[in-house]
């Protein structure tokens, strides 16, 4: 996120199209939280998904950042 913040800071981002597509994204520290449990859990078989806790179209997710 840090690289992304200031081209939107700069006026130089935005939504991507139209802007109503879903944005999937979830914090790098929650993406590895998930990948070491499922590592170290015997009982964890098959997909996992991670997510964020709600979502965001790509244009909601360019107006928060700037």
């Amino acid at each position: 996120m840090g690289h992304m913040l200031l081209p939107f800071r700069l006026g130089l981002g935005g939504p991507i199209g139209s802007g109503h597509q879903f944005f999937p994204w979830i914090h790098i520290g929650d993406l590895a939280g998930i990948l070491t449990h499922a590592l170290e859990a015997n009982h964890v078989h098959g997909v996992l998904n991670g997510v964020a806790p709600s979502s965001a179209t790509n244009a909601e997710f360019a107006q928060t950042l700037g």
